[in-house]
C-alpha cells in the first residue's frame, strides 16, 4: 500500500513539473554603424517534438527601437513573414540602443550599446613567393583597442583587375580578440594572377557583447540555447561599430 501511495504522489509531482510547453518569441537584430538601413527577424521558439528546427516568422510582431527620446518603428516586409525593415536608423558609435518586439507570444526588451569607433594605426600589403615558389599576399592590420568591442571580424577585399578593365573582388576573413594581426594568404586562394591585384580594402568589425556572445555560441553549439542578454525569449539584439580602409598593391619583382 506505502508503494502504491507513494507511485501516486511521485506521478503527480512529474505532471506538475512537466508542463505544456509554450512558445517564446525567438528575435534577431544587429545594428551596424555603416547602414542607416536594417532589419529584425521575429520567429517563434519550438518544442523538442518538433525537431528538426524549422524558422517559422511571426507576423503580428510591433518592432520599435529607440535611442535617447526618439523611438522608430520597423515595418513588416511585404512578402515575408516575421521580417520587420528600418530604412532610416541612423547608428552611433558609443551610444546605447534599446528593442521592443511585442507579439502575442509575449514582448521581448533588451539593450545594446555601440561600440567606439575603429581607429587603423597600421595597414600593408605585400607580395612575397615562399620557399617552394608559391606566391603570397602578406598582409598586416592594426587598430587602436575599441571601448565596449569584444571580437573583432576582419574583413580583406582582394580586388583585381580583368581584361575588359572592370574590378573584381574576393573575400577572406578572420574572427580575433586583439587589435593587430598578420596573415599570408596563397596566391591560389584568391585565384588570380598575381599581376592583376591592385588593392586590398580592409574592414574591421568590432562586435558588443552581445554580439560576441552569440556569435561564440554558436560557433561552439551551432544553435541558441541561451537568453542571450534579452528579457523575454532567446536570441540577439547587438551591434557592431565599422572601419573601412585600403593598402596598395604593387607589382611584385619577380
Amino acid at each position: 500500500m506505502r508503494w502504491l501511495v507513494a507511485s501516486v504522489l511521485l506521478a503527480m509531482s512529474c505532471d506538475a513539473l512537466l508542463e505544456p510547453y509554450r512558445d517564446q518569441p525567438d528575435v534577431y537584430c544587429v545594428l551596424r554603424t555603416d547602414s542607416t538601413g536594417t532589419f529584425a527577424l521575429v520567429g517563434r521558439t519550438c518544442g523538442f517534438e518538433e525537431w528538426p528546427v524549422e524558422w517559422t516568422g511571426v507576423s503580428d510582431a510591433t518592432v520599435e527601437v529607440w535611442q535617447g527620446g526618439d523611438t522608430l518603428l520597423f515595418r513588416p516586409h511585404p512578402e515575408t513573414a516575421g521580417v520587420y525593415l528600418c530604412d532610416s536608423l541612423p547608428v552611433f558609435a558609443g551610444q546605447t540602443y534599446g528593442l521592443r518586439v511585442q507579439s502575442g507570444l509575449g514582448t521581448v526588451r533588451g539593450t545594446t550599446t555601440v561600440p567606439d569607433s575603429v581607429q587603423f594605426e597600421l595597414v600593408s600589403a605585400d607580395t612575397v613567393m615562399s620557399k617552394t615558389g608559391e606566391p603570397n599576399v602578406l598582409l598586416g592590420v592594426e587598430w587602436k583597442p575599441c571601448p565596449g568591442g569584444y571580437l573583432y571580424e576582419l574583413v580583406a577585399r582582394f580586388v583585381y583587375t580583368g581584361e575588359s578593365g572592370s574590378e573584381y573582388s574576393r573575400y577572406d576573413w578572420a574572427r580575433l580578440d586583439s587589435c593587430h594581426t598578420t596573415l599570408i594568404v596563397p596566391l591560389r586562394f584568391v585565384g588570380y594572377e598575381v599581376q592583376s591585384l591592385t588593392r586590398v580594402d580592409f574592414g574591421v568589425r568590432a562586435m558588443d557583447r552581445n554580439y560576441r556572445d552569440y556569435v561564440l555560441l554558436r560557433q561552439e553549439y551551432g544553435y541558441r540555447s541561451t537568453l542571450m542578454h534579452l528579457d523575454g525569449g532567446p536570441g540577439l539584439f547587438g551591434s557592431m561599430s565599422v572601419a573601412e580602409t585600403t593598402a596598395s598593391l604593387a607589382s611584385p619583382n619577380w
